[in-house]
């Protein structure tokens, strides 16, 4: 786990990291109570980033699920860029990337890439306005 500069964690934050992962949390970000991140191989989240409560946030099924000799359930790496805003009772799953600026509404499952600037709301996700200015 690698801390560069000043990150908040509220209360109830559990964060796991397994065996040669990587889990890296950028400058000026804040995690607020009970939410959760889960770290297989590599997440890494930026700077300036507001993570609400009750987030989740994993790289991994923490399962395998094997067809003949083949895992079809590989883990992948979530990468939460800078400026990001995620709202409550998110679910950010592997191989999601949010992108500078962006903001995930309250309740979403992201599975996937978020453009910079926008805000994405839904379930499913779904970008719903584009060119947003900065919120901080």
């Amino acid at each position: 786990m690698i801390i560069n500069g000043k990150v908040t964690l509220g209360p109830g934050v559990s964060i796991y990291v397994g065996k040669n992962a990587k889990l890296i949390i950028n400058n000026n970000t804040y995690i607020t109570g009970e939410s959760k991140i889960y770290c297989k191989n590599y997440i890494e989240i930026g700077e300036n980033c507001a993570i609400s409560f009750n987030v989740v946030i994993m790289d991994s099924d923490l399962h395998n699920i094997w067809i003949k000799d083949e895992i079809i359930n590989k883990d992948k790496p979530v990468i939460i860029k800078n400026n990001v805003w995620i709202g409550c009772n998110v679910t950010i799953l592997k191989g999601s990337i949010i992108d500078d600026g962006a903001i995930v509404g309250a309740g979403c499952i992201v599975n996937k890439y978020i453009n910079s600037n926008c805000i994405a709301a839904g379930n499913p996700c779904r970008i719903i306005m584009d060119n947003i200015y900065k919120w901080r």
